[in-house]
């Protein structure tokens, strides 16, 4: 009887470690074997997420074999209560302990937005709306409702936001990007406003960015930028009407058709630059780095005039009746 009791306790003791030793070979493969094989795959562990969810949530969404091999991996390592929150993304070859590692290191997935030099305002909310993993608040505010949000004295936000590359993590509400962005536009007229050129007539920095705005809409040529600027500074200076047609299509909005006419030059909005004698109340658009520039140093110029050639630059003149040769002869290679 002995002797069959220590039989079975050996071939049970075997079979145990038998299976032990499969498990542990099984787990050693399972460590090794992506998890991601063809598409990434993206993932939002949400707050207080256990890890048994997390192990069979991961398996629906990837070629992970065993959810309960990844949840024990998940308490060998005493990793059960550090699972944090977020959106993240799992690269193509990912493999179990490269997602723990991930996950427990709070390296979340940040999305993109790009605002671009020249947008406006409504260019500006209508590519918020579509931008994914954003809390958006704003859909139904107008202009002024939003600015009033942001804490601007001014009552309109057009112009006011530094146009870049903004990397942010799913939840983050819109209004939160517009500070951010107008934030950058801040500290960049903080360093760079002290160096402005001497004797500009800017009573402030909102001058200057209404200035830089119309220079981003008339010229997309880095070295005209700081020849426009000088050519609408000297204008005010003598009290000459800006003329520039960026200002007047801004101030028709929705009623712009596409060419501006000489009826369009008649409609008198507070932006129209033939009718008034001054710049306009607000920018008009985005201003990027370049454009900001060139507002705070204009070059030294004797020109007053300055007309398309079609191609993206144009010819600046100092006399009228040169500047009108120009404008009669681009019109006719227009025809």
């Amino acid at each position: 009887m002995e002797k069959r009791t220590r039989y079975f306790l050996i071939v049970t003791f075997t079979i145990l470690m038998v299976l032990l030793i499969l498990h542990i070979v099984r787990f050693i493969i399972f460590l090794n074997a992506p998890i991601v094989l063809k598409n990434n795959v993206f993932y939002v562990l949400k707050p207080n997420e256990s890890a048994q969810h997390f192990s069979k949530t991961l398996q629906k969404q990837t070629q992970l074999s065993s959810s309960f091999f990844f949840r024990w991996l998940i308490v060998l390592r005493g990793e059960a209560k550090h699972l944090k929150a977020g959106e993240y993304h799992f690269p193509k070859g990912s493999k179990p302990l490269d997602v723990l590692k991930q996950v427990v290191s709070g390296r979340v997935y940040y999305h993109a937005f790009t605002i671009v030099d020249g947008w406006n305002f409504r260019d500006l909310m209508r590519a918020l709306d579509r931008a994914p993993a954003l809390k958006h608040t704003l859909r139904h505010h107008t202009p002024k409702q939003i600015a009033s949000q942001l804490g601007f004295s001014q009552a309109s936000p057009e112009g006011l936001f530094f146009p870049d590359t903004y990397r942010y993590v799913r939840g983050m509400s819109d209004i939160d990007l517009l500070k951010w962005a107008h934030e950058q536009q801040q500290q960049y007229l903080k360093k760079h406003w002290p160096k402005r050129a001497a004797h500009l007539p800017y009573k402030n920095q909102y001058q200057a960015l209404i200035v830089a705005s119309l220079v981003e809409k008339e010229t997309a040529i880095p070295k005209e930028r700081p020849l426009i600027a000088a050519v609408i500074l000297k204008r005010l200076k003598m009290w000459m009407p800006l003329q520039i047609d960026s200002s007047v299509i801004y101030g028709l909005g929705n009623k712009f058709k596409g060419k501006l006419t000489r009826a369009d030059m008649r409609v008198n909005t507070p932006y129209n630059t033939y009718l008034h004698y001054r710049l306009p109340p607000t920018p008009i658009a985005i201003p990027g780095a370049s454009a900001i520039q060139a507002a705070l140093h204009p070059t030294k110029t004797d020109a007053l005039y300055f007309v398309a050639k079609g191609d993206g630059t144009h010819v600046f003149s100092s006399r009228f009746r040169d500047h009108k040769k120009e404008v009669l002869k681009f019109q006719v290679l227009q025809q």
